[in-house]
């Protein structure tokens, strides 16, 4: 379930500005078992600009520049919804890159903006 920020949360869209998000742990995560956080990207005019995803073994991501930039649709402010599923890949370790099958339902969505 995601914690943070809360839905809605306006970021700049100032070079250098980057969202932290956060979730509520599952539980224990099993050595090939990790949170892969997908993004949908809309400018408010409702176009979809692009998905994207990230991986991570924490119950906390901070968004990359390079990643936040992507999610800046100027001279429109755009929504970026989010979520996170639980994947787990074959073998006894998770593999960054690497592919998975979901073993969670997805969680809740949230929204945030980025302002132009």
């Amino acid at each position: 379930m995601p914690i943070d920020p809360p839905n809605g949360r306006e970021y700049d869209n100032a070079g250098g500005i980057v969202p932290i998000l956060s979730w509520q742990s599952v539980g224990q995560l099993a050595p090939n078992e990790y949170y892969h956080v997908t993004f949908r990207i809309r400018r408010q005019n409702g176009e979809i600009v692009r998905w994207t995803a990230l991986d991570t073994a924490d119950t906390q991501l901070i968004v990359s520049a390079r990643d936040a930039e992507l999610m800046r649709t100027s001279p429109q402010m755009s929504e970026v919804t989010w979520w996170v599923t639980v994947l787990a890949q074959k073998g006894s370790t998770w593999q960054p890159g690497g592919e998975g099958t979901p073993v969670s339902p997805d969680s809740e969505n949230r929204l945030f903006l980025m302002k132009p």
